[in-house]
């Protein structure tokens, strides 16, 4: 059951227990990278206490950021972050959290990138990117394109890659962050390396390097400018500007050792072998391929381990060493067939959330395509995409409210089923005539029926369109009265002003007005006369120049007072 079912978990999620979780989980989050270890210990100690509560919302969040911890940590067991992350993702399809979902897929899908097993990265990162257009979070889809951009590029599908990055690049300068600008910025320059742009690609780097202390954190900044130096090493070395490549990469070795960052010292050792190799220094160049091969085997980085093994069998058959060089071929192929066979690991847990995932759609398409029915298109789309509460000051709306007179003694007279089938029919001719004139159909209540005018989307002519419908509805029920021989009639009411807007409810949501315009109107209707539309001078000043009226004079409406009221008799000629 999940906390929107459970009352006594609703009520636990406000006490002191949920709210030293969430201290917890908080303080884990804002330690720096450099201290990811010790974030372990009150992430353990937020789950113990939100799993004896029953607490699974603040569950999901610290299985998340422990699985997150423990994925990037070297020194823990893989399986058991894997297990964290699979678990929280777990809970939230139970809970419906399509954000925590998004989240959830997109660290899977990073830690199969990185582990080189492309074929389960891709469906996990796809899959996280419909969510987050779901959900509009342009920050999490901005690192979903990045992810995939890294994705392609090492699958070799450069195009697509570039297309990812793009999207990315894009998606960066809509959100205003400088570190986002900057990744994006690093990620074009990456996939134009692999397509030969060399000047691009250079053109790129450097703005990322410009960007980069925009950054303000200084740690992020750091790490941040040290994976630029390294890629721009990298295309440097496929561009063969061997001196720049070094220096590059030097520089960025120095950055790495200092921290350590031994994911992106690996790569810089790679690069300065490289440029060693040709310059012809090969007993320095095997000795930085070595050290950068027993890092790669370290952080479990596949793809660069067996880059590094080819170049080693190929500095190695260069110097006629024929055993080393075929047992570092040996080993190159080995690495490529594991990151292969990483894939068929990992079939049964992606089947396992596949699954989850595919009945998760059916259930939200179908619970979307009932909103929609029931709440205005604009509305449903802000719940759809996790808005909390819905409510809005409107400053002029019109607000109708029409009345069957005489259905309550027809009632008495004729049985129930056909009594619903004209109900439903003079209902369902309203709902058409509403939204022929583009207005909001707000409720029925009994044998009466509310339309809205300038909600939930502001329209200049609201009133106008308010009236038109009014008439509309009275043709329609005489046109009704001629077919049938019945001799129904409307009580109509109008009003115009300001009005609070807004979703209630949660197992049924209802939008809905209400406000001091919302009773003026309801009164209207039920002191005025059959077959005509009462309406306040409010509205008969607004409309005089293109509509006919007939005063009323005063009338005592209930809870108002003594007011001015028209009727509206219909368009001047």
């Amino acid at each position: 059951m999940s906390t929107q079912e459970n009352p006594n978990v609703v009520a636990q999620a406000g006490s002191p227990g949920a709210v030293e979780i969430r201290a917890l989980i908080e303080h884990a989050r804002s330690l720096p990278r450099s201290a990811r270890a010790e974030a372990e210990q009150p992430l353990r100690r937020a789950l113990d206490l939100a799993v004896a509560a029953g607490l699974q919302r603040l569950e999901a969040s610290a299985r998340h950021e422990l699985g997150c911890v423990l994925r990037r940590s070297t020194a823990t067991n893989r399986e058991e972050a894997l297990g964290e992350l699979n678990r929280a993702l777990e809970l939230h399809i139970e809970l419906g959290d399509l954000r925590g979902q998004c989240k959830a897929l997109l660290e899977l899908g990073l830690d199969c990138f990185q582990r080189s097993d492309l074929a389960n990265a891709v469906p996990f990162l796809h899959d996280a990117e419909r969510l987050c257009k779901l959900t509009g979070d342009l920050s999490d889809l901005a690192a979903v394109y990045e992810t995939l951009a890294g994705v392609y590029g090492t699958a070799g599908d450069g195009k697509v890659a570039l297309e990812y990055a793009t999207l990315h690049f894009q998606a960066a300068t809509r959100l205003g962050d400088a570190r986002e600008l900057v990744h994006a910025l690093d990620g074009l320059g990456c996939c134009e390396t692999e397509l030969g742009l060399h000047q691009e690609a250079r053109r790129h780097f450097e703005a990322a390097l410009a960007e980069a202390p925009r950054i303000a954190d200084a740690e992020v900044r750091t790490y941040t400018e040290l994976i630029i130096l390294v890629d721009l090493a990298e295309a440097l070395c496929n561009a063969g500007s061997w001196e720049d490549a070094e220096r590059h990469a030097e520089r960025a070795s120095v950055i790495a050792q200092a921290r350590p960052y031994n994911g992106p010292l690996g790569q810089a050792l790679y690069c300065t072998a490289r440029a060693l190799l040709a310059a012809g220094n090969d007993e320095a160049a095997e000795k930085a391929l070595r050290q950068s091969h027993a890092l790669f085997d370290e952080t479990g980085n596949k793809n660069y381990k067996s880059k590094v093994e080819r170049e080693l069998s190929k500095l190695y058959r260069a110097r006629g060493d024929y055993a080393c060089a075929f047992e570092f071929l040996e080993r190159a192929i080995s690495t490529e067939n594991a990151m292969r066979g990483n894939a068929a690991m990992n079939q049964m847990t992606q089947h396992r959330v596949r699954e989850k995932l595919d009945a998760l759609k059916r259930e939200k398409d179908a619970a979307e395509r009932v909103l929609f029915n029931v709440l205005p298109n604009s509305i449903a789309r802000r719940v759809v995409s996790g808005a909390g509460r819905i409510a809005e000051d409107v400053a002029d709306a019109s607000v109708l409210f029409a009345d069957v007179v005489g259905f309550t003694d027809l009632a008495a007279r004729i049985a129930p089923g056909d009594l619903l089938q004209l109900l439903d029919r003079i209902f369902s001719k309203f709902d058409a005539l509403t939204a022929e004139h583009g207005l909001e159909k707000i409720k029925t209540i009994g044998d009466a029926y509310m339309a809205a005018g300038g909600v939930p989307e502001p329209l200049a002519d609201h009133l106008e369109r308010c009236a038109r419908l009014a008439l509309s509805m009275l043709d329609a029920m005489a046109v009704l009265n001629r077919t049938d021989g019945s001799t129904l009639s409307l009580r109509i009411g109008l009003h115009v002003g300001r009005a609070v807007a807004g979703v209630i409810g949660s197992a049924r949501l209802t939008y809905d007005l209400w406000g001091e315009t919302v009773n003026f109107a309801s009164r209207l209707e039920s002191s005025g006369m059959p077959g005509r539309i009462h309406v306040s001078a409010s509205v008969r000043d607004r409309l005089h120049t293109s509509f006919a009226f007939t005063p009323r004079g005063r009338v005592s409406l209930k809870g108002i007072g003594e007011v001015v009221t028209h009727f509206l008799e219909g368009p001047l000629e």
